[in-house]
């Protein structure tokens, strides 16, 4: 594959009253978004027909992030949707045949602010990132969701340090934190324990990690920091800083994605860009927005981006052998 080029934008304008889209979460094989607002709702949106499906209130502080299960029920429904707040919650939701079409089916406790979650390859479980310095893995597969684990930071983290950050690993066997001292540490999704700690951003003057995606081949896990210019490409074999993406000095990263195919790594912020694997040439750019992108996702041949600006864009890529 030589290049991917965008030929299509496509603006999804959200509720005027919806300010700014924080996180947003695909449905495959489906054509819903859904997504967490600057406030405390989460809406599930229907791209055929440019209309809200569903507004979940419940949470009492700001929605961070919102996830949706991949598996569907007999109309096309995610089978449930995961969102955290500033509340120190995870709320589970379900659908429920009302006019609502989705309900609270859970609402599990947090030690802090959750800043993240992130959705277990096996599709049932959860895990969470707070302010606190801790991180959970939730059990959604059983008739009452629960939290199975919670882990703290490594005795040798500063005190006070939040996690801001957090990815399953494609095997599920690992997860990947990132924290607000600028690094990212890995743990065992079993015990708990810390089996590996990268330096992240903290030489070039970055900030909290913003976000954190491992390809899905597995050997690769990118991270994105606050303040920092730099996308920087970890090697899971070697455990070493193999590649750095330097962007402009001005430039904000919010959000990474994969493509299915690891190919490919979209990076968000202050704009689009789609970077080749292991050559990281930068192969397209988008400039679109009219604010911060906060949230990518890879749906087939599209890259889809929410931002600030109050929209969700599905940006068209093509393939040119």
């Amino acid at each position: 594959i030589e290049a991917v080029t965008g030929v299509q934008t496509c603006a999804l304008p959200i509720s005027h009253r919806h300010r700014r889209v924080r996180s947003s979460s695909l449905v495959p094989l489906s054509a819903l978004i859904c997504t967490c607002r600057n406030d405390k709702v989460v809406q599930v949106y229907d791209r055929t027909t440019s209309k809200i499906l569903s507004s979940l209130k419940g949470h009492t502080k700001k929605v961070t992030a919102v996830l949706a299960s991949p598996l569907l029920t007999a109309d096309s429904l995610p089978t449930f949707l995961v969102s955290s707040s500033l509340d120190k919650s995870v709320r589970i939701w379900t659908p429920n045949g009302n006019k609502t079409v989705y309900g609270a089916s859970g609402n599990l406790p947090t030690g802090g602010e959750v800043n993240a979650l992130s959705l277990h390859p096996s599709h049932s479980l959860v895990a969470s990132a707070s302010s606190d310095g801790t991180w959970s893995i939730h059990d959604l597969g059983t008739g009452k969701p629960e939290t199975l684990l919670t882990v703290s930071l490594p005795a040798d983290a500063t005190e006070g340090t939040a996690l801001t950050a957090i990815s399953f690993h494609p095997d599920g066997a690992i997860l990947a934190v990132g924290s607000s001292d600028s690094l990212v540490r890995v743990f065992d999704t079993v015990t708990g324990a810390c089996v590996a700690t990268f330096p992240g951003h903290s030489e070039n003057g970055g900030g909290a990690i913003s976000d954190l995606a491992f390809s899905e081949n597995g050997y690769t896990l990118a991270s994105s920091a606050l303040a920092s210019r730099q996308v920087k490409i970890w090697d899971l074999r070697k455990l070493t800083n193999s590649h750095s993406i330097d962007l402009a000095e001005d430039s904000v990263v919010h959000a990474l994605a994969w493509d299915e195919s690891a190919q490919f790594l979209a990076v968000a912020g202050t704009d689009l860009r789609v970077y080749q694997n292991k050559t990281w040439e930068e192969l397209s750019v988008r400039e679109e927005n009219a604010g911060e992108l906060m949230g990518v996702k890879w749906l087939g041949g599209e890259v889809v981006v929410a931002g600030v600006d109050r929209a969700v864009r599905f940006v068209g890529v093509k393939s040119e052998e």
